[in-house]
């Protein structure tokens, strides 16, 4: 054979090692080895670059993946550096194309906004986080019943605190409303996720002096802590006293008393 044999030989040799080696990634995060996963996935870099390039999607693949085991390895800077990188690649190399890849486009955003929020880059996070939301509800539409994905979900989570540690609130009770509806669709209204919802809502009204609807959302929260764990559990002990607490408030707010009164009314 000619030069031009032995070039596609080559070619189909170094697309077979790099299938194996992400074949040996696999079998390394299965093993929660996580030296020798992100040491592989390095690898994988490297290889897909000299095979397809800097700008190609299989170069962006690798970036995410390996952008996703520093994140899992608390490491959020490195993660950041490696996922903006990826992001920028899989956007460039993914123009026009609706379907392919874009699973991985969607993990690179959420890694991003996540990798922002644990180092407390709230402005930073939120632009990945509502990106990743409206994509992941685009390749997963929810169902007649209204159900998002988990991934999704978790997005809105961490795009909700996200929201609140920017003091924009209003912003954040739409979010966490959204989700609530999502929760309550795919677990019922009875499940302990729907009820750290109402948790996070309460929260949320509380800090806008909002007691009213407070109240009813840690009322929300403790009938489903009673209904699911019983009246003995510590998160239940809790509930009633943030729920106490946020009543003292809110008779506080209508009509203030001395706090001997109080006291006997809670």
């Amino acid at each position: 054979g000619g030069p031009g044999d032995a070039a596609g030989s080559n070619a189909v040799s170094g697309e077979q090692m790099a299938e194996d080696l992400w074949a040996l990634q696999q079998v390394y995060c299965e093993l929660s080895d996580r030296d020798r996963a992100r040491a592989c996935t390095q690898e994988v870099l490297l290889l897909e670059k000299k095979l397809h390039g800097r700008g190609s999607v299989q170069v962006g693949t690798a970036q995410v993946t390996l952008g996703e085991i520093y994140l899992e390895d608390k490491q959020p800077g490195k993660a950041i550096t490696i996922l903006e990188d990826a992001v920028r690649t899989l956007d460039c190399s993914l123009q026009g194309d609706t379907t392919k890849h874009q699973h991985t486009l969607a993990t690179g955003l959420r890694c991003l906004g996540a990798a922002h929020a644990r180092l407390g880059q709230w402005l930073e996070a939120r632009p990945w986080l509502v990106r990743h939301v409206a994509m992941t509800s685009a390749l997963h539409p929810p169902d007649h019943r209204g159900v998002l994905s988990p991934s999704a979900l978790a997005s809105m989570g961490a795009l909700a605190d996200a929201l609140v540690k920017l003091g924009q609130h209003a912003e954040a009770e739409k979010v966490v409303r959204e989700r609530l509806a999502a929760l309550e669709a795919r677990h019922g209204r009875s499940h302990r996720q729907v009820a750290a919802c109402y948790a996070s809502l309460g929260q949320l009204l509380r800090a806008q002096a909002r007691y009213q609807d407070a109240v009813a959302a840690w009322e929300r929260y403790v009938s489903i802590l009673e209904a699911t764990h019983g009246r003995v559990h510590s998160d239940l002990a809790a509930g009633l006293c943030q729920l106490a607490e946020i009543k003292s408030r809110l008779v506080q707010s209508v009509l203030p008393l001395p706090n001997s009164v109080l006291s006997r009314v809670f």
